[in-house]
């Protein structure tokens, strides 16, 4: 890590340690946020729409969109026919 440290520009340096130690405190706070914010969706299941985690649940393209769904493969099979169904539906009146 000190190796690394020592190839990096001094204007870079003196940037770092321009921050208080408060400032990285609340960085941790606000990347934790992002963190939940980032990885965490709405089943496409229109029957459940439960809060997910990206990366515990099944990804699924359907008609060019990616959905995500809960990690059991009831919702998931559920809600792709119900996706399609409901495109189904709306093309048939035009």
């Amino acid at each position: 890590m000190k190796n690394l440290w020592n190839l990096l520009p001094t204007d870079l340096k003196n940037y770092i340690f321009g921050y208080g130690p408060e400032h990285y405190e609340k960085y941790m706070d606000v990347m934790a946020e992002l963190y939940d914010y980032v990885n965490s969706t709405i089943c496409d299941n229109d029957m459940c729409e439960k809060e997910i985690s990206i990366s515990n649940s099944i990804e699924t393209t359907i008609l060019g969109r990616t959905c995500y769904f809960c990690d059991n493969d009831h919702c998931a099979s559920y809600g792709e026919w119900s996706i399609r169904y409901d495109y189904r539906k709306s093309r048939k009146g035009r």
